[in-house]
């Protein structure tokens, strides 16, 4: 870790006073010059349990890192290490043309014990939400690992570690869909489909935008929308349109629909199955600087992971 590096420089400090502060430039070093310094540390001996705490602070006094060490030369980190980040808004994202901070957040936390990391390790997005949590045995990698989506800690991916490599089954998330993976000794043996929804395929939406050439406003952005039933084939059946075309525009639609290409079947513990689909497709007009575009959105409850409750908090 990246405050490791500087902190293993002070192994000759005096650290006989109760607190020492000591400033740190942007290549690690220490600098006795504090218009030279990026950040700065405080070391503070602990007497109760003779242990030393450092903080570290950037020169704006907003805490970077926490964390206690057993040894006065700050070389066996001991319990537990905290840290932090602050979310900056860029100055092109902000009406008041200047950087916006928010408050500090944690962004990593666990524990050390003799030097050597154990437990369970977190880290974090801002404001709280999950990353990933990990489990340490004698500072390797060993047991559970779980992967978290940003915006609802979703699980993305979920598996055991073994001395820092991949054993066992492994359950992803990958563009929508749920894979099975074995691992041996950090190798990938096999992967399986389990679970995805259908989806159409890029010929699928070019066809479709083709046949509805005549009724799209020139300039103009519009949306298809539509159910269907997908058979496991990967064809459509039964179409039925949800937006309000002309009567015209409507029956061309659904007759392109049982004529189009297929899509790619939706899949259900590891057979392909009928599945009705709902879809919106979003035609963009070209401009001068890009060519025509289309967005599509299946309306389908996302794919999920089994959840499995973590030990770590």
């Amino acid at each position: 870790m990246k405050y490791l590096i500087f902190i293993l420089l002070f192994c000759c400090l005096n650290v006989s006073a109760q607190v020492s502060k000591y400033y740190i430039a942007a290549n690690g070093q220490q600098t006795t010059k504090p218009n030279k310094a990026t950040s700065y540390l405080l070391i503070e001996k602990l007497d109760q349990d003779s242990a030393y705490l450092v903080t570290q602070y950037d020169m704006l006094d907003t805490i970077m890192f926490k964390g206690t060490y057993k040894d006065s030369t700050m070389k066996i980190p001991h319990g537990k290490f905290t840290t932090y980040a602050k979310f900056r808004i860029p100055a092109d994202y902000n009406v008041f043309k200047s950087t916006t901070d928010t408050n500090t957040y944690v962004s990593s936390s666990g524990y050390y014990l003799n030097g050597l990391k154990s437990g369970a390790w977190v880290t974090y997005y801002k404001r709280g939400k999950k990353s990933d949590i990990s489990y340490y045995q004698d500072g390797k990698l060993n047991g559970l690992f779980q992967a978290f989506t940003k915006p609802d800690e979703d699980l993305i991916t979920e598996g055991y570690m073994v001395n820092d490599k991949r054993e066992g089954i492994w359950h992803m998330l990958e563009k929508g869909a749920y894979y099975e993976a074995v691992f041996e000794n950090d190798k990938l043996k096999k992967k399986t489909l389990v679970e995805q929804n259908a989806y159409p395929e890029n010929d699928f939406l070019e066809y479709v935008l083709d046949k509805m050439r005549r009724f799209r406003q020139a300039g103009q952005q519009q949306e298809f929308y539509f159910e269907a039933t997908i058979n496991s084939k990967g064809e459509v059946k039964d179409p039925k349109v949800l937006s309000e075309p002309s009567p015209d525009a409507d029956k061309t639609l659904r007759i392109a629909l049982l004529h189009a290409p297929r899509f790619t079947a939706a899949v259900k513990d590891r057979v392909k199955v009928e599945q009705n689909v709902k879809l919106r497709i979003t035609f963009i007009p070209p401009t001068s600087k890009t060519g025509r575009m289309f967005i599509t959105q299946t309306l389908n409850e996302s794919v999920k992971l089994p959840h499995v409750d973590s030990p770590a908090n």
